[in-house]
């Protein structure tokens, strides 16, 4: 009865064990796709950066992409980490799950022996026929080959038990050992992207100081930056302000709550606007890494990408506005219920005002800058449920 209840005890724990391991599973896949979706981000930056050219303003983009490159990176070693840690809290429980069941199984084979000794008389063929053979009549011969049958059972079970604790235990031991090869692979992978940063940063610092070196309208070109962000901010409020006004005549019925809900929901699952390309701006206020004086306010992101690249709609909606921003070309705005995103920088626009829109509906084509070999595309998400619109960092309703 009591290597029952232990056996039972440590069923329990053991079940408990694995739940936790799956669940810890579900993580470690999770980890594993921002990590494979980090690694592309970087093999697009690094393209990005062979493709940009000498000029003063590219070279700009070049520090940006060098930048965004270095936050990336990061990025990578933070998710490589994680993984790591993993591994190592799955060998700490692993090693914890064997000397469970090393246990257990010790206390099911001494039950065991105990039980085979308890009935030894039972093990002999020859003893057993004679005990059927002394029973005083039909009745008790029927009770003794029913008991006889029920030992036979009993013991089988016992046995059982011992062969599906063993194999577990082989299970556990080879998992375990499969843990230890990942941990030093991860801790292999760890240090080579450690060199790797370190190298990324050392080549970002000499680009910046012989920019700083040859190029006197360097930083000229930084405040002319400063500049233009300022402005295309402001003419984005006007934009905001001109959408608002439209659609305060719009009817808040069922649809439209459902679409807000249903954009609501997918927060950290909107696809990217554009199919490749890198975050070289964040969102909201930053301070310029090459002059310390200069710093800008974005109430979005700036997304380099390839030449001609075509911007797609995030999520279904309805166009409600399409205006030309001087300097950053063509602008469209998407109303999602109470929410909306804006795609800036924009040439060859293919939809309308009141166009309604899927998900990856191409809206058009990210503009280039003459001079330049890749093109920068200015996205924005706002919240307009009631009275001003409140911005939303873009990085975190996109997927990774």
């Amino acid at each position: 009865m009591i290597g029952r209840r232990i056996a039972l005890g440590l069923t329990v724990a053991l079940l408990m064990g694995v739940s936790a391991l799956q669940g810890r599973g579900q993580s470690i896949d999770e980890l594993r796709a921002r990590c494979a979706a980090v690694q592309r981000r970087i093999e697009e930056t690094n393209r990005l950066i062979r493709e940009s050219s000498d000029s003063t303003k590219t070279n700009l983009a070049r520090i940006a992409l060098l930048e965004s490159q270095i936050e990336t990176k990061n990025a990578l070693l933070q998710n490589l980490g994680e993984q790591e840690s993993h591994y190592k809290r799955a060998l700490e429980s692993g090693q914890r799950r064997i000397d469970s069941l090393r246990g257990s199984l010790e206390v099911l084979k001494e039950d065991y022996a105990r039980f085979l000794k308890a009935s030894q008389f039972k093990q002999n063929r020859y003893s057993v026929v004679m005990y059927m053979l002394s029973s005083r009549g039909i009745s008790q011969l029927y009770r003794r080959i029913r008991y006889y049958k029920e030992y036979m059972s009993y013991q089988q079970l016992r046995y059982d038990a011992i062969v599906s604790r063993e194999l577990e235990l082989q299970e556990e031991v080879k998992s375990l050992k499969a843990n230890k090869e990942r941990v030093v692979s991860m801790q292999r992978a760890n240090a080579e992207a450690k060199a790797d940063m370190e190298r990324e940063q050392t080549r970002y610092n000499r680009v910046v100081e012989r920019l700083k070196r040859t190029q006197s309208d360097l930083k000229q070109q930084v405040e002319k930056d400063q500049e233009q962000m300022g402005r295309l901010q402001a003419s984005i409020e006007r934009l905001l302000k001109q959408e608002r006004e439209q659609s305060n005549k719009m009817k808040r019925n069922a649809q439209f709550l459902e679409l807000s809900k249903t954009f609501r929901q997918n927060r950290g699952k909107l696809p990217w606007p554009v199919n490749t390309g890198t975050v070289t701006r964040g969102y909201g206020l930053e301070r310029s890494k090459l002059y310390k004086h200069v710093q800008t306010n974005s109430e979005g992101i700036y997304i380099t990408t390839s030449v001609g690249a075509k911007v797609f709609s995030v999520f279904s909606g309805r166009v409600t506005l399409i205006s030309e921003i001087a300097g950053q070309n063509m602008t469209v705005i998407v109303r999602h219920g109470d929410y909306l995103s804006l795609y800036s920088n924009l040439r060859n626009v293919l939809v309308k005002v009141n166009d309604e829109v899927t998900p990856q509906r191409v809206l058009g084509e990210v503009a280039v800058q003459p001079g330049e070999n890749s093109s920068v595309l200015h996205f924005e998400i706002w919240k307009s449920e009631k009275g001003k619109p409140t911005s939303e960092n873009p990085t975190l309703w996109l997927h990774p």
